[in-house]
Parts: C-alpha cells; sequence; structure tokens
C-alpha cells in the first residue's frame, strides 16, 4: 500500500510538473495584435507618435504573420512621416514597397515616398535634391495609378515641384549672368 501511494505521489507530481503544450489559437492571436494595433492607433490619435511607431514595430515583430503586419508597417512610416523624421519613414516605406508590392495600400506607400521628398524641398537658393527625386516619386505614382486620388494630388505637388525647379535654373542663370 505503502508503496502504491508512493508511485502515486510521483506520477502526480510529474504530470502536474510536465506542462501542457500551450498552443495559441489564431483567434487570440490576432485579438492581441487587433488590440496593439487599436492602442497604436490610439497614440496616432493622441499626436504620441513616437509610442505610436513603437506598438506598431512591436505588433510587427510579435505577430508578422498576422493580417495586421503590413498595414502597422505602413502605418509606422506614416507615424514616422507625422513625426518628421522623414528618413525614417523612407526607411519603413521602402521596406514596405520591397516585400509588400501587391497590397491593397501600396499606392498610399508610394504617395508617401513622394511626401517624404516633397517636405524637405529647402528654398531655391540651396540643394535641389530633395526636389529632383520627389518629381520622380510624383511621377511615377502618375503612372502607376493613374485613376487614384493620390494621382490627383501628385500632379498638383508635382507642378508645385517643377516650378522651383524651374527658379532654381533661373537663380543660377542669375548668378551666372
Amino acid at each position: 500500500m505503502r508503496l502504491l501511494s508512493v508511485f502515486l505521489c510521483c506520477f502526480l507530481l510529474f504530470t502536474g510538473c510536465s506542462g501542457k503544450n500551450k498552443s495559441v489559437s489564431d483567434a487570440s492571436v490576432l485579438e492581441s495584435a487587433e488590440e496593439i494595433y487599436q492602442d497604436a492607433m490610439d497614440k496616432m490619435q493622441d499626436q504620441r507618435y513616437s509610442k505610436a511607431i513603437s506598438l506598431f514595430e512591436d505588433l510587427e515583430r510579435t505577430y508578422p504573420y498576422s493580417k495586421l503586419a503590413a498595414k502597422s508597417q505602413i502605418m509606422a512610416a506614416y507615424a514616422n512621416y507625422k513625426a518628421e523624421e522623414y528618413a525614417k519613414a523612407l526607411v519603413a516605406v521602402e521596406q514596405f514597397i520591397k516585400f509588400h508590392p501587391g497590397h491593397a495600400d501600396i499606392a498610399y506607400a508610394y504617395y508617401l515616398k513622394a511626401l517624404c521628398y516633397y517636405e524637405q524641398i529647402s528654398s531655391i537658393k540651396k540643394d535641389q535634391g530633395y526636389a529632383a527625386r520627389s518629381k520622380d516619386a510624383l511621377t511615377e505614382i502618375i503612372a502607376r495609378f493613374p485613376e487614384s486620388d493620390y494621382a490627383r494630388d501628385a500632379q498638383i505637388k508635382l507642378d508645385l515641384v517643377m516650378d522651383r525647379l524651374a527658379g532654381k535654373e533661373i537663380e543660377i542663370g542669375r548668378f551666372y549672368l
């Protein structure tokens, strides 16, 4: 009897410590990803861009195969844009374009890329490298997505960029005159 009780205690001890293989169901993963995404969007609403960027990047790292991973990547780029971190936004947008070329938000990604260049255009007395890159990016939007709302806005911005580049040429001409 004593041997049986020792065996039973050992059996219960080992089975209790072994633990179960806890597999997370897809529904709970999506819930968690959705909660992180919603929290990040709330931070965006409050204009707490650095916290939103952190949450979007955490979501992408934690749930790379969820439906919200790609959306969080483009939203992190947008949050960087809003925080005026244009270099970081450009890196995130380029990565999104590279890894998600068929995504529903690809037109927006190209537009955000063009905006990052557009916002960095400086006075005509300075280098117009960003204006040239902006011109190329805006032209690409018009060529790739001619029927989108982004193409219409890109055309307006392209006219302004062309005026800026022409102004730089006039400034150079005046210098040499």
